[in-house]
């Protein structure tokens, strides 16, 4: 029995066995696939790979990995100014909406509590059309209620927001001579009115209270002069018009 088991004992194979599951017990506890370094080491081979995959030139290789940081945060800069301006872009497009349906609220309001509404436009609103529509519409308030002082003033505050070539210009330029006008300020109407006349389409209305400053004066001779004037720009195709200064000028001839 003995003999049997002794037979049977190999000594090299228990080493080789034990070997084995010494083996295999470091591997499994210490060593392990799965772990992070080996991982990296796999990815890192891969990343530096990437580059050459594209066919860059050498030397661009070798700038964009002296550079990687840099070139990171430089699109990281990129990709949040471009979210930035999505957000502010819609919250513009939201916030013009609110203003276009709170002055068309205000507009429908009664006279007598549409100026306040105007001015909570103004108020909640500024930098919008809205707003300066609104404080348009309050300076024509103010020159219905013969408030012509804050008429012109309204006036002044939209004209200094807005640039030469803007097709409010000459409307307001026109609303400035005429709450001038309204308080007797004379001379400084006229030089609004005559400021007004290099704008087309209101040759009329320039002319127009250019003479009738010169009346409000006593100048009768200039007033005749600046309808004479104003008659040499009007077509043959307005007869009515021209008519209608002819009798301006018999009447003012007929003062002198």
């Amino acid at each position: 029995m003995l003999e049997a088991y002794s037979s049977s004992f190999n000594p090299l194979r228990l080493i080789v066995f034990g070997q084995r599951r010494y083996l295999g017990d470091f591997f499994m506890a210490n060593h392990s696939a799965f772990e992070k370094k080996y991982v990296a080491k796999d990815t890192m081979s891969d990343v530096e790979g990437v580059l050459e995959h594209f066919n860059l030139p050498p030397k661009t290789i070798t700038f964009i990995r002296k550079n990687v940081r840099a070139i990171q945060l430089a699109l990281a800069f990129v990709i949040i100014m471009v979210v930035a301006f999505s957000l502010y872009a819609s919250y513009s497009k939201k916030h013009t909406a609110e203003a276009s349906s709170a002055l068309g609220l205000a507009l429908e309001e009664p006279a007598d509590k549409r100026a306040n509404y105007l001015r909570k436009v103004v108020e909640d609103y500024s930098g919008t059309n809205s707003a300066t529509w609104a404080t348009i519409e309050l300076a024509h308030g103010y020159m219905a209620e013969k408030a012509y002082a804050k008429a012109y003033s309204s006036y002044s505050i939209i004209l200094d927001k807005i640039t030469d070539t803007d097709p409010l210009h000459p409307l307001i330029i026109f609303g400035q001579a005429e709450s001038l006008e309204a308080q007797k300020k004379y001379v400084e109407a006229y030089e609004m009115y005559q400021h007004l006349k290099i704008f087309s389409g209101y040759n009329d209305l320039a002319y127009l209270g250019m003479a009738r400053t010169w009346e409000a004066r006593g100048d009768i001779e200039k007033a005749i002069l600046t309808y004479n004037d104003y008659l040499l720009t009007l077509e043959s195709s307005r007869p009515q018009a021209k008519s209608y200064i002819e009798s301006k000028i018999v009447r003012l001839q007929a003062k002198k």
